[in-house]
Formats: C-alpha cells, structure tokens, sequence
C-alpha cells in the first residue's frame, strides 16, 4: 500500500471503494488496462502535494510520462469530476465548479449560504472583502490567493493553496 509523504494513505478504504467504479482501465473496460487505479490517484495528489513536474514522479508510482498521458486521458474523460462527486459526501469533501469568468464572487455567497465548513481554498476572483469578512465571521480558514493591488496582504498557507491545483489540472 503507498502511503502519502507523512506516512499516511491519501485516500482511504471508504473514498476508494467510492471512486474505483469510476476509474478507467478497469479489467471489465474495453481495451488497455491500467495496473494499479489507487497508486496513480495516490501518483496524481503526490503531484498536486509537491507541485512537482511528472518527470519528477517516485519511481514507486510508476512512469511520469506514462502517468501523464493517462491523467490527460482520464481529464478528458471527465473521470476526475466524477472521482470528486462520488466523494461529495464525505463530511471534509465537497466540489463544486463556478463558471471560471470574471466575477465568480457573485456565485459565492448562494453556494456557501448556510452551509458549515472550516475553510475554503480559492484562487485570487475569490479576493473580495465580503468573502474575507464572511469567512472570518464563520471562522473558516482562508486559503485564497490575493489580487497584488491588495493594499494589506494576508498570509496565504501556500503549501494548503497547492491542493487547489487539483480542480486546476481537471
């Protein structure tokens, strides 16, 4: 069993037994097979961990290049969107996609109205004084990447911000 950099198994028996009906390459797939579905998700969050290049991958999870082209075809094959909707309800776990143009805030507040969470992960359109302050009302860890023009910077836990890359690549 691979284990994460601290020892620990990214995923856990109860997420892979909801993700690996999604995985492609099963046995019963038609055409190639991958060897191993849980050590190239374990192989994809090692990346997102570090931020390593795939040429960089621990030989353990096997070929960067060939783990590279079969994480482009499972993004292709929406596989990942899948992969993260099945492990919705885990308690930690939640995902969901704004349309990516310019003022995503707008569709913050509907999204985390009345719901309880400890922290969110966002990329700079999510730099806004009125998220800030509904974060900081709640409580909630704030793991968001900041415009330059921000007058007083806030600190940025860039090692937690890295995770964000995963919904990045898919």
């Amino acid at each position: 069993m691979l284990q994460a950099l601290d020892g620990s198994l990214c995923i856990d028996g109860s997420q892979w037994a909801k993700m690996e009906p999604h995985c492609l390459g099963k046995p019963t797939d038609p055409g190639r097979s991958g060897s191993d579905n849980r050590r190239f998700i374990e192989a994809v969050l090692w990346i997102v961990r570090t931020g390593s290049p795939w040429r960089d991958l621990p030989a353990h999870f096997g070929n960067g290049s060939t783990a590279f082209r079969r994480f482009s075809d499972w993004r292709k094959a929406d596989v990942f969107v899948k992969l993260f909707q099945a492990c919705s309800d885990e308690p930690d776990m939640g995902f969901e996609l704004l349309p990516g143009h310019r003022f995503d805030t707008v569709g913050v507040e509907p999204l985390i109205d009345g719901i309880d969470f400890g922290g969110l992960i966002a990329d700079k359109a999510f730099d806004s004084d009125t998220i800030m302050a509904d974060l900081n009302a709640r409580g909630a860890k704030i793991v968001i990447s900041q415009h330059p023009r921000r007058a007083r910077p806030l600190p940025l836990d860039r090692e937690l911000y890295k995770w964000r890359h995963l919904i990045e690549m898919v």
